[in-house]
């Protein structure tokens, strides 16, 4: 089963097409110039928030400036070469008919991806320090550096009570595992469908009560924060249990407004027991009662079609009846 691109597939299928298919453009002819060499990604930097930038590449990214628009290109492991024009201190690299814009101001290379979605380079030999006075640095190695301004004015959402009013409710969706360490291998390739229910407080705290047609799957804590872009804002795990062992805080970044489909949660992460025993897994939730027709058939849930056919009723009293698994604490 083909699971939807999540958010860092997202950032490098248009990172792909910007570099692969780059066309043309007047880069640096000289050696001398210091914007050339390399630049190591150190955040991406999505509706004024900083991450890190392992939450979406394992391998990192990186580019490299050469002489004469060219450009070489490294993200997750994967490299190709493209084309640059650079003016003072404005970078555009070009794809058929589209372009990309970039700032170096200093040692930040800051690379505008969509609106409010930016991957932050830093210059190797240089460290980039993060916006937040008590976030901690980046260093490609060597001396500190002057950040990147950071756009504290984004557009507001509809606020938190809007965004919660998103989030309360009924779930139902597909997880995926695509790779799993040798403890786990047996269950690459496995999926099956998920129900979950989430339930708010009005300060933003919640809890997911996730289960599947065969496993209670965790009980999870989150955070729900307006910001994050449109009316769903976004959230962030601070603990529970998942897949039978507590400390999952942090391991959850959830931003609805840059999913590729409308009304969902995807999550997609790397679970860890205590032994390092690890799987790789992907979750796509959508409200109980929406249909999922804009959704291609391969990551559509199993059993979709059963779905259908029960989604206009409550998905509580579909699951009792069934006979499906339900969760303990919501039994």
């Amino acid at each position: 089963m083909k699971m939807k691109k999540t958010i860092s597939m997202l950032l490098a299928l248009i990172l792909c097409s910007t570099m692969l298919a780059a066309c043309g453009g007047n880069g640096s002819s000289s050696s001398s110039d210091p914007n050339l060499g390399k630049w190591t990604a150190a955040a991406v930097r999505v509706f004024g928030d900083e991450i890190d930038i392992g939450d979406f590449y394992d391998a990192g990214a990186w580019i490299e400036l050469k002489t004469n628009g060219n450009c070489t290109m490294m993200f997750d492991g994967d490299t190709g070469n493209g084309k640059y024009t650079i003016s003072g201190s404005r970078v555009t690299f070009s794809s058929g008919g589209a372009e990309y814009d970039a700032t170096i101001e200093g040692n930040v290379l800051t690379f505008e991806l969509l609106d409010d979605i930016y991957i932050i380079y830093a210059k190797d030999g240089t460290t980039y320090t993060r916006p937040s006075a008590d976030a901690p640095s980046y260093s490609p190695g060597g001396t500190a550096n002057t950040p990147a301004p950071r756009d504290n004015d984004l557009p507001g959402s509809g606020g938190l009570a809007e965004a919660l009013a998103w989030w309360e409710g009924d779930w139902y969706g597909v997880m995926y595992i695509y790779d799993a360490s040798e403890e786990f291998e047996d269950s690459i390739g496995d999926y099956e469908d998920v129900y979950a229910v989430i339930k708010t407080d009005p300060a933003g705290a919640a809890v997911v009560y996730l289960w599947s047609e065969n496993n209670e799957m965790g009980t999870v804590q989150i955070q729900i924060n307006a910001d994050g872009g449109g009316v769903m804002g976004s959230a962030t795990s601070v603990g529970g249990e998942l897949f039978g062992y507590s400390n999952v805080g942090g391991h959850w970044t959830i931003l609805p407004a840059i999913s590729q489909y409308d009304n969902m949660i995807e999550i997609r992460e790397i679970w860890t027991d205590p032994d390092l025993n690890w799987v790789n897994y992907e979750m796509l939730l959508r409200p109980w009662g929406m249909d999922w027709e804009d959704v291609p058939y391969a990551d559509q849930p199993y059993y979709y079609d059963w779905y259908a056919g029960v989604c206009d009723r409550p998905m509580l009293d579909v699951v009792r009846e069934s006979g499906e698994m339900n969760h303990s604490q919501i039994n």
